[in-house]
């Protein structure tokens, strides 16, 4: 039997993990390492790029960092350069969802809260950990196992899967 994910989870060898510049810049360096794990024609830039490029979408956080709010990052995915397609969705949206998502390849994940979020890059199911998901986390810089519930349950969920 093949392993249908085999491909993108070498990525999380093969790729080094990118750590975030500042608190809350975690979605340029999540964006950073998606393009590069998809090559093709997105541009090929770097979190310091992205975040020149779009700074005005960002919003004063914690520590005066600039934060994405949910409806900008959407914006920004959503624009064609990207080849993403971008919906947000509920919380326990099912993790045979996220697996259908990762069959095509690494998928980001927004996830904000009350006080912030998060944008991490789901790579593909664990074989090591059983209900797990490798996951470049930009916090970081590095890949991680995070189980389902670390971003399914949040109240905005952004999914951004490559087209």
């Amino acid at each position: 039997m093949t392993d249908k994910y085999g491909t993108y989870r070498n990525l999380c060898y093969q790729i080094e993990g990118i750590k975030q510049k500042t608190p809350e810049t975690c979605w340029c360096a999540a964006l950073e390492w998606w393009i590069k794990a998809l090559k093709g024609e997105r541009p090929q830039w770097t979190q310091d790029e992205i975040y020149a490029q779009y700074a005005s979408f960002a919003v004063k956080g914690r520590n005066n960092s600039n934060m994405i709010p949910p409806k900008q990052y959407q914006r920004l995915l959503s624009e064609p350069k990207w080849k993403a397609n971008v919906e947000f969705k509920q919380p326990g949206f099912g993790a045979n969802y996220l697996n259908d998502k990762l069959e095509k390849g690494p998928i980001i994940i927004g996830y904000w809260y009350p006080t912030g979020g998060h944008v991490v890059v789901a790579v593909a199911p664990s074989i090591t950990y059983k209900d797990r998901y490798m996951v470049m986390d930009p916090a970081f810089g590095n890949v991680r196992a995070y189980g389902y519930g670390k971003f399914s349950s949040y109240k905005e969920i952004l999914i951004a899967s490559p087209t």
